[in-house]
C-alpha cells in the first residue's frame, strides 16, 4: 500500500500578514500576448517581454545575429 500526505496552512506571522501573496496577477495591457520565456511555448524570440519593452534595441541585436550568422560566426 502506498500512502501520500499533505500538509497546508494559512500562515499568521507578521511578515506574512504584512505581505500578502498575490496568486494570479493580471498583466499590464502592454504586455499582453507576450512572455518571459517563450521558447519554451514554441514562440518566436519577438514575442518575449524584452522585444515589448526595448523592441529597437532587440532589432539591432537581430540584425547584428543575422549578420554574423551569414558570416558564419557565432554570437
Amino acid at each position: 500500500m502506498r500512502v501520500s500526505w499533505q500538509v497546508t496552512g494559512i500562515r499568521q506571522d507578521a511578515y506574512a500578514l504584512a505581505n500578502p501573496i498575490q496568486v494570479e496577477q493580471e498583466k499590464p495591457a502592454k504586455e499582453r500576448g507576450s512572455y518571459t520565456r517563450p521558447e519554451l511555448f514554441n514562440q518566436p524570440e519577438e514575442k518575449g517581454l524584452v522585444w515589448v519593452d526595448h523592441p529597437e534595441l532587440m532589432q539591432e541585436l537581430k540584425a547584428v545575429r543575422e549578420r554574423r550568422a551569414s558570416k558564419g560566426q557565432k554570437f
